[in-house]
């Protein structure tokens, strides 16, 4: 009996590797990654939690618009101080495992190659930004 399911188990994730191999997932076009930011930015500002808040989305491109990028803006609320390093090393490792674990977002992560985080003060001064590339999972 465990020969036999073992042996159904073991075809499926052949056809499934065969499947994925195929499947394997377009790059964004700059006409979706519009699309996205548009629904994105319909629901901005928004708090993130107790010290960010969405500002909203934009789409950069790259290598002559052939590499579509997609860029979250966020504000950090009056009285929360943010570093460079912090972005560095405790907002990026959250990001990844994020974008990483998470299979919905592993998906689009595969699409757009790479996720931006601009991070500002109210006051439009630019503190730092952190990037999640299909490198990082």
């Amino acid at each position: 009996m465990w020969k036999n399911i073992l042996s159904k188990l073991s075809t499926i994730f052949l056809i499934f590797i065969a499947f994925s191999s195929y499947t394997q997932p377009t790059a964004l076009t700059l006409s979706e990654c519009n699309n996205i930011t548009a629904d994105l930015n319909s629901t901005a500002p928004a708090e993130v939690d107790q010290s960010t808040i969405y500002t909203g989305s934009e789409c950069i491109t790259r290598n002559n618009d052939s590499e579509v990028r997609l860029s979250y803006e966020m504000e950090l609320i009056d009285g929360w101080i943010l570093t460079p390093e912090a972005i560095k090393n405790i907002l990026l490792p959250d990001l990844i495992t994020f974008w990483c674990t998470n299979p919905d977002q592993k998906l689009f992560l595969d699409r757009v190659g790479l996720v931006l985080y601009r991070y500002n003060y109210s006051d439009g001064t630019h503190i730092g930004e952190a990037e999640i590339s299909v490198n990082d999972c």
